[in-house]
């Protein structure tokens, strides 16, 4: 009796925290997608000649808009810039090898709309912002590079290959020699998808002759993540004792 009533708490309690920590999810991503619409800013910088170094023309921060023009390969996710990862299992140290042994990225069209222009003025001893309600759709020109620390918004886990994804790495690029191996042993290989879509925010910096798209801070979701994966574990044995 005593074991069943255990039970019944796990189970409730389980279902209850899970549903609280869904709906926590669900108004933390309204929010932030409200938050980044309204600080959606186009940055203009500006410096006096006296300051060699190269300033961007312009900076972004904002979420990406417009359909999207890519499809990522091994989830088939909408998508406007994605990117693959092969990655070899390490037989001695037990683990998958931190170096990648393939990666491809793909980069589509990209489009920010912003909701307000700051023009900053830098000189050698102060700096002045002054901020304009114009608003408008940014689209970076040039060639798109990846600055080091940027993070995807969307990433899967490390898989096991399998015969389906390699499938679909042979229709993104991968080579053909590096596909027979993998085919061989393919055992001994994990694959990484990871991709931006529509709604994701993102920060760059356009240059003269090229865009740089660089990281943006996350917001931290490992306490909701433990919270769900603690409250499912409590369901499950509540049902458990229940039986």
């Amino acid at each position: 009796m005593l074991v069943r009533i255990i039970g019944a708490v796990l189970l409730t309690l389980g279902l209850t925290l899970g549903s609280l920590v869904v709906m926590t999810w669900g108004f933390r991503w309204r929010a932030s997608h409200r938050a980044v619409a309204q600080r959606s800013t186009l940055t203009i910088p500006e410096a006096d000649a006296a300051l060699w170094a190269p300033l961007p023309v312009a900076m972004i921060l904002g979420g990406l808009g417009g359909p999207p023009t890519l499809y990522a390969p091994l989830s088939g996710r909408p998508c406007a810039i994605w990117e693959i990862t092969v990655y070899q299992w390490n037989r001695v140290e037990n683990r998958y090898d931190a170096r990648p042994v393939w990666s491809r990225h793909e980069i589509g069209a990209l489009e920010v709309p912003f909701t307000r222009t700051r023009h900053l003025r830098i000189s050698q001893h102060q700096r002045t912002i002054h901020s304009t309600s114009e608003s408008g759709i940014f689209r970076p020109t040039g060639a798109i590079a990846l600055q080091t620390g940027f993070i995807f918004a969307h990433r899967s886990q490390l898989a096991p290959m399998t015969t389906s994804y390699l499938t679909r790495l042979q229709g993104a690029g991968i080579p053909q020699q590096l596909a027979d191996t993998i085919a061989a042993e393919r055992g001994v290989y994990g694959v990484k998808e990871s991709y931006l879509a529509p709604g994701d925010r993102i920060w760059g910096e356009q240059m003269a002759e090229k865009f740089l798209l660089g990281p943006v801070a996350e917001e931290s979701g490992c306490q909701l993540t433990a919270l769900l994966a603690g409250s499912i574990l409590a369901a499950l044995i509540g049902y458990q004792l229940l039986l």
